[in-house]
């Protein structure tokens, strides 16, 4: 385990890492503004990690985030990566910048997991908020619901049938025989 001061100084680190490279990537006129829509948000979860100390749920959310950011980023960088005749010396550190950040996402990403294990007490975590079973958590099922129990029937005895006058009222009530 993280001792809890080594955790939330990794947090600050990937923070301020993440906003100098994410501040220098989107200087670029190649950068479009969904590039800075969900950096904005992962460095506003790692912002709420870094103020939540004890909460596992902002760091949850960051690593999330921050997984979906590589893909995202590799879909950006694809996709808007400027054309060789307008690389000039900006766009050039700029898009330079971005690769950079995407390298280091992967790093930050096991930090964010050991901070998680650290905050949550536990080496076996979930990265997703609802665990492996997101749609039961998502529809109001807040626990894994074990096997049938029949409350009705003591353990391991059989039925008892009524006797006396009871069993003649039940047959009375439902014209039994």
């Amino acid at each position: 385990m993280i001792p809890q001061s080594s955790a939330s100084n990794s947090t600050k680190v990937a923070f301020l890492i993440h906003l100098l490279f994410i501040a220098w990537g989107v200087q670029g006129i190649w950068s479009p503004d969904s590039y800075l829509f969900y950096n904005t948000f992962f460095l506003l979860t790692l912002l709420w990690g870094i103020h939540s100390a004890d909460a596992e749920d902002p760091i949850q959310l960051s690593l999330c985030i921050n997984i979906l950011s590589i893909v995202l980023d590799i879909i950006v960088l694809s996709i808007y990566y400027p054309t060789f005749v307008s690389l000039i010396g900006s766009e050039r550190f700029s898009v330079g910048m971005a690769i950079i950040n995407l390298l280091l996402r992967p790093l930050s990403a096991f930090g964010l997991y050991r901070t998680l294990q650290d905050r949550v007490g536990s080496t076996n975590v979930n990265i997703l908020p609802g665990g492996p079973n997101v749609l039961g958590n998502v529809f109001g099922q807040t626990s894994p619901r074990g096997p049938y129990e029949d409350m009705d029937q003591s353990r391991g005895q059989p039925p008892v049938a009524p006797q006396g006058a009871a069993a003649t009222a039940d047959k009375t009530y439902y014209n039994i025989g």
